[in-house]
């Protein structure tokens, strides 16, 4: 093996580093752009409402719930208005 071989192995091993530590820097990255689950408090804290206050099951407004079954086990998050009109139709056992 002469000078010149070993020159160019040496080069393509580190040519071959550069583009596994590329791929895996590549990865990470993304990995930290879609993080699941995880919200960042920050952002949430800004005009979500107070933190006992979730969207209605049936009205989508954002008020302190109930949570409620029917007699198909459905649970229900209800606020009183529409607790009211769903009692009229269904039987609802509290949760």
């Amino acid at each position: 093996m002469d000078i010149h071989t070993g020159l160019w192995i040496s080069i393509a091993v580190v040519i071959g580093a550069i583009v596994i530590g590329a791929v895996l820097w590549d990865r990470r990255k993304r990995r930290k752009g879609r993080s699941g689950t995880v919200v960042p408090l920050q952002g949430k804290r800004k005009g979500a409402g107070s933190a006992d206050t979730q969207p209605c099951s049936r009205c989508r407004k954002r008020r302190k719930l109930t949570y409620y079954a029917n007699d198909a086990g459905v649970v229900s998050g209800l606020c009183t208005e529409c607790k009211k009109v769903l009692e009229r139709h269904q039987e609802l056992y509290p949760m």
